[in-house]
């Protein structure tokens, strides 16, 4: 049977703790190991939390996000390891058992995300662009081997440490895309909300090149506002709908 573990980072009063935990006790078959790195999370949010024989607290005050992300990975067990951070959902109960079920023994497994702006839903990647997972699968969506030789994160300061960790590991691991959802989350983000300080980041860490797209973003945000931006930017890759009158939009199973 496949063992499959979770870690769950979470900080401050808006933590979103209690998202991923419902979602992740809603599971048909439970994981291995459920690690929640709490730092600062107040005390309302921890009494939403119900202790599991898979599940595991670990208090840490002063660790950056990644430092954090290494303390789970560091005590992870089992064979896969999937970062569902807060805020972050499985898309469905039965979403553990599916990827158990597909996974090959040897490979990372990428599924789909369904990605959420007030009623905007994205599809990643859209109908037709499976192989996408290949080389952009979000970290949600990003179940990897638990090996020896997994890299830790880097916190560099660079946006998207955790895309590093990922191409890192795909140099280790042969990949899997399944054409399943198997996650939600929210748009928003540091990564995907264009500012000045995203700017002053890329420019510092990744190069004239991408701090020039950056500030292209950034002037579609300001101009056109979020909704409409994401609109624009993913249209290409992601497949776009409004969400109906339940929360989970059930995409056809055929489309894929």
């Amino acid at each position: 049977m496949t063992r499959i573990c979770i870690v769950t980072v979470a900080a401050g009063d808006r933590s979103g703790l209690s998202s991923p935990v419902a979602s992740v006790d809603q599971q048909t078959t439970p994981p291995h190991q459920h690690i929640l790195v709490l730092n600062r999370v107040p005390a309302r949010e921890l009494e939403k939390v119900s202790m599991k024989p898979y599940r595991e607290l670990v208090i840490d005050q002063d660790k950056s996000l990644y430092d954090a992300m290494n303390l789970g990975l560091a005590i992870a067990s089992g064979d896969l390891i999937l970062f569902l951070n807060g805020g972050d959902t499985l898309y469905r109960p039965s979403t553990l058992a599916t990827v158990a079920r597909k996974w090959d023994g040897r490979s990372i497994v990428s599924g789909r995300s369904l990605q959420v702006f007030g009623k905007d839903l994205y599809l990643r990647p859209a109908i037709g662009r499976l192989s996408d997972l290949y080389w952009s699968a979000p970290h949600q969506s990003f179940f990897c081997p638990l090996a020896s030789e997994l890299p830790k994160y880097r916190d560099t300061g660079k946006i998207g440490a955790d895309s590093l960790w990922m191409s890192q590991v795909r140099e280790i691991f042969p990949q899997q895309a399944i054409s399943d959802i198997v996650c939600r989350f929210e748009l928003g983000g540091i990564s995907n909300s264009p500012s000045v300080r995203t700017l002053r980041s890329r420019l510092h860490n990744d190069g004239v090149k991408v701090a020039t797209k950056e500030f292209a973003k950034m002037l579609l945000h300001r101009v056109l506002g979020q909704r409409r931006a994401y609109q624009i930017l993913y249209s290409h890759r992601y497949a776009h709908c409004r969400l109906r009158s339940d929360r989970a939009y059930r995409f056809p199973a055929e489309t894929f």
